[in-house]
């Protein structure tokens, strides 16, 4: 038993294919073709663009003569001998600083450190916020008691509603 049906007149034969390297062939060839477009097209972009970069060069070379009159100064070498200076004159700022988180109570809080030099002395300036009065009383004695602040002075203390403001001024010593 026959398991299709043709319903084409007998006179029709179906056409025969070259097969899949038909297919194959086709493709590769649309492939070549396209591959050679786009190498084409970006020759003639190249061409187009070899002017302008040599326009750009001479350009360069030019801004460069004009500019090869300007010569960087020279560094300054340091000597060994003042780098020792400027460390001995330097104040450890890492250890004053955590001295400083130390002495601080609980109770206060900073607002501003700053330091200032004169021929004299460095001055380290502190504002801040406390909850007592007491509280900065005992930060002045703490700043007394360190190693790295003497001569504590208050600039000024002001009473709020809630809290006490105050600046105070020492003086720091490392050596």
């Amino acid at each position: 038993m026959k398991k299709t049906l043709n319903l084409l007149p007998s006179e029709y034969q179906p056409v025969k294919r070259k097969g899949k390297i038909y297919y194959a062939a086709f493709a590769l060839g649309l492939y070549v073709l396209i591959i050679l477009t786009f190498w084409a097209f970006n020759i003639i972009t190249v061409k187009r663009l070899d002017p302008e970069i040599n326009r750009l060069k001479a350009l360069k070379q030019e801004m460069q003569r004009q500019l090869s009159f300007l010569q960087p100064a020279a560094p300054e070498t340091i000597e060994g001998a003042e780098i020792l200076e400027a460390i001995k004159t330097t104040p450890p700022w890492d250890r004053i600083l955590a001295e400083l988180s130390l002495v601080v109570p609980d109770s206060i809080w900073l607002t501003l450190i700053e330091s200032k030099e004169t021929r004299e002395a460095i001055f380290l300036g502190i504002k801040g916020f406390s909850e007592t009065q007491v509280g900065i009383a005992e930060l002045i004695s703490r700043l007394e008691a360190s190693p790295y602040f003497y001569e504590v002075e208050i600039v000024f203390s002001q009473k709020g509603e809630e809290y006490t403001t105050f600046e105070l001024r020492t003086k720091i010593k490392w050596t």
